[in-house]
């Protein structure tokens, strides 16, 4: 399986947000120049997929859940970072990243064919499913005042899919790795209801149908924030996903042949610095 590069594009765009941020002055401005934010995400989630082949044709639609055994509620990390510039700082760039591994094991109820490979009725398997996002986004923040922010943005959200099916005794193994990207557009809102605690609450939605790949994404968000300290705080909060592309494997966007769906709800706790 080929690995996904998003953990070194993570990296890299963290070094800069930080390093810029740090060359700059602090004040005591409400609004913070600087926000790296790391914490664990539990979720549960439904995903389908479907992976086409060029010899064997049109591949069938499997619930990774229900069909192959992968495991439904799951543990992960996130990561947030943003950076604010200009001199009242109503423009913001965000990055975002969001990592899975899960697994399962499931002898199959009927045949099913996956890539080039068809698995057939009572067969084991063994499924490896990697999930990676990352989210780059532009905010203008066209209200601001010292206790409500709100903003639009618009960015870009990249996944990285992983898929490995091993039969039972490994006779036959088919291993896919897609990249999908689709734009989004968003509004934001931030309200500070005391020094110490704030709402928070993002909207991102998007529809793309273009050279062969048709996208749509709807991604929620709402959360509170308490900060007991002048540069480090707790969040918690609720994050809805709503994800599904399809390709035929042509497409200039998109290496996929075939659609994968993936819905999520889960429950963030997560530590907070800023400056």
């Amino acid at each position: 399986m080929r690995a996904w590069p998003g953990r070194k594009w993570v990296a890299g765009g963290l070094m800069i947000l930080s390093g810029v941020a740090y060359a700059q002055e602090q004040d005591e401005r409400p609004w913070e120049k600087f926000s790296i934010a790391v914490g664990g995400f539990v979720t549960e989630s439904d995903t389908t997929i479907q992976v086409s082949s060029e010899t064997l044709g049109v591949g069938a639609i499997v619930d990774l859940e229900n069909a192959l055994g992968v495991e439904q509620d799951f543990q992960t990390y996130r990561i947030d970072a943003t950076y604010s510039f200009g001199e009242t700082r109503r423009h913001e760039i965000e990055l975002h990243y969001f990592d899975s591994k899960r697994s399962g094991d499931r002898v199959l109820e009927e045949d099913i064919q996956i890539g080039d490979q068809i698995f057939p009725k009572g067969t084991g398997v063994y499924t490896e499913f990697g999930l990676e996002f990352v989210n780059v986004d532009y905010v203008y923040n066209f209200l601001m005042d010292d206790r409500v922010r709100l903003g639009v943005s618009a960015g870009l959200h990249t996944t990285g899919i992983n898929l490995k099916i091993t039969e039972t005794g490994g006779a036959k193994v088919e291993d896919d790795s897609f990249t999908a990207p689709l734009p989004m557009l968003g509004l934001r809102a931030d309200v500070i209801l005391t020094p110490r605690w704030r709402l928070k609450a993002d909207l991102n939605l998007f529809y793309l149908e273009y050279d062969q790949f048709t996208g749509r994404l709807g991604d929620t968000y709402l959360g509170i924030e308490y900060l007991p300290w002048k540069n480090f705080g707790f969040g918690a909060g609720v994050n809805s996903i709503n994800y599904k592309v399809e390709a035929d494997g042509d497409s200039s966007i998109s290496d996929l042949n075939g659609q994968f769906k993936f819905q999520l709800t889960g429950f963030l706790l997560y530590g907070r610095y800023f400056f």
